[in-house]
């Protein structure tokens, strides 16, 4: 992700998630930001974070929305050694185009999340 934002700044970044677990379950997939640095006071109400798995709809919120606790990212892990284990995610982060400059002059260098897969039957 960038380190300057500007009103109407918008990117995004993949990762990937897998299910690795010894036992043959399969996995629902939350997530929460667990920390940022920065001016967080400046952020957590202002941006748009959204999560999404192809072929689910976006997950989207503010950061104090992620922050709150885990939230549940509409999609599932297969069990491990079958297809749909593994899922490439996408975030994105977002200034709307009416934030001011003044709202956004402290800049994010960076954000902690928790990924947590718990069992479904």
């Amino acid at each position: 992700m960038a380190e300057k934002v500007y009103p109407g700044w918008h990117d995004c970044a993949n990762f990937w998630v897998k299910n690795a677990s010894s036992s043959n379950i399969r996995l629902d997939v939350s997530a929460q930001l667990a920390s940022a640095t920065g001016n967080w006071d400046a952020f957590k109400d202002l941006l748009i974070v959204d999560i999404q798995q192809d072929g689910h709809p976006a997950v989207s919120g503010t950061p104090a929305n992620w922050n709150a606790g885990k939230i549940p990212l509409n999609f599932s892990l297969a069990i491990p050694g079958n297809s749909g284990d593994t899922k490439k995610v996408g975030i994105c982060l977002t200034v709307p185009t009416s934030a001011t400059s003044e709202q956004i002059a402290d800049q994010w260098i960076s954000t902690n999340w928790k990924l947590y897969g718990d069992q479904t039957p």
